[in-house]
């Protein structure tokens, strides 16, 4: 029981600490980035390697293209939803000082969301499992 209860004290704390530091990044993008629209111009199979199974993984993600300053640049996004496809027009940030950067807008925060209940819900588990042992 003793074990229970520390792996869920460290695996909230962890969390947290993981939803901070995306949180951090992503302000930090709408702070240093400008907006744009951009363009998907097509779909590219990327093989990504999960170390977890040890095997390859192919996945298709858009690559746009934006232009700022009458230099066009591209982009892979690591953001994809089944309605992208070539042609449709994304709103993109990218970075200040180096404009070959950019993100998708649209996912900037899906991170620290998706580690943000994550750790609110150990959270709560905590303190339930507190309240039942006392």
């Amino acid at each position: 029981m003793e074990i229970l209860l520390k792996s869920l004290v460290i695996i909230p704390i962890i969390l947290w600490g993981v939803t901070a530091f995306l949180l951090r990044r992503s302000s930090h993008r709408l702070n240093n980035y400008y907006e744009t629209t951009g363009t998907i111009v097509r779909m590219e199979e990327r093989d990504k390697m999960f170390r977890a199974m040890k095997d390859w993984q192919h996945e298709i993600m858009p690559v746009i293209a934006y232009t700022i300053n009458g230099t066009t640049y591209e982009c892979d996004s690591d953001y994809f939803s089944s309605s992208m496809k070539p042609g449709k027009k994304l709103k993109i940030m990218y970075d200040c000082n180096d404009f070959s950067k950019a993100t998708v807008k649209k996912g900037l925060y899906i991170g620290p969301t998706v580690t943000g209940i994550m750790a609110l819900c150990f959270t709560i588990a905590y303190i339930i499992v507190l309240v039942i042992l006392n």
